[in-house]
């Protein structure tokens, strides 16, 4: 009795061991088919789905507004300079100056400018141009307002004139020997004015025109 009560016992054993073998090889192999697309699975995916579906909603809701707004932006921002480099900002500008000055084919005594301002609150700097103009005419002015003009109508830059003074000289005429002096003597004018252009900060022209999925399009488009 003792003998088959301790044979008895080891099969027990044994079959708890193969049973807990056994099913732990049938919950590996068949895992995928044990995890079945129950009706409270199914609920609940719904569920996370929607919740997932609206939150998708809601990110394209906002993505159309923050676009609409970049693109107000971007309108306002049209009479302003953008500088491919801002740190010299003023040497941008003073060329771009030179080069409407050149082809209206006046000789200037000096164009310079200068940063007199810079309201980082606002993202806005100010570029002071300064002009000085020894001996031109009428026409020659009239042909520089005309570049000017043209330049802030393609480009959409706005500059605005702070002190524009013009005065006369007197142009010293030569007189050969026997001639009779002339009354009257031909006069130019002088011109000095100072012209102020305003510029979007680094960080402001990164916002708005580095922002979006066309931002090299709008930046280039800016620069025209």
């Amino acid at each position: 009795m003792p003998s088959n009560s301790a044979k008895q016992k080891k099969q027990l054993i044994f079959l708890v061991v193969l049973t807990a073998i056994l099913a732990a090889f049938v919950a590996y192999q068949f895992k995928d088919k044990i995890n079945l697309p129950t009706k409270a699975r199914m609920q609940n995916l719904a569920q996370k789905l929607e919740e997932e579906k609206i939150n998708l909603q809601i990110a394209e809701q906002d993505k159309v507004e923050f676009d609409r707004q970049l693109e107000e932006l971007r309108e306002m921002a049209e009479p302003f300079w953008d500088a491919s480099n801002q740190r010299a900002i003023e040497q941008e500008v003073r060329l771009r100056f030179e080069t409407l000055v050149r082809e209206a084919k006046i000789t200037w005594k000096s164009i310079s400018t200068q940063r007199s301002k810079s309201n980082l609150k606002n993202s806005i700097q100010e570029i002071e141009v300064k002009m000085e103009f020894d001996s031109i005419t009428m026409q020659d002015l009239a042909m520089l307002f005309e570049r000017l003009d043209d330049f802030t109508r393609r480009n959409k830059r706005q500059f605005h004139w702070s002190n524009f003074r013009l005065s006369t000289t007197p142009v010293r005429q030569i007189r050969a020997p026997g001639q009779p002096v002339e009354q009257t003597q031909a006069r130019t004018l002088k011109l000095v004015a100072t012209a102020k252009a305003y510029a979007l900060t680094p960080e402001a022209s990164d916002i708005i025109f580095a922002t979006g999925a066309n931002n090299t399009t709008a930046k280039g488009a800016a620069k025209q």
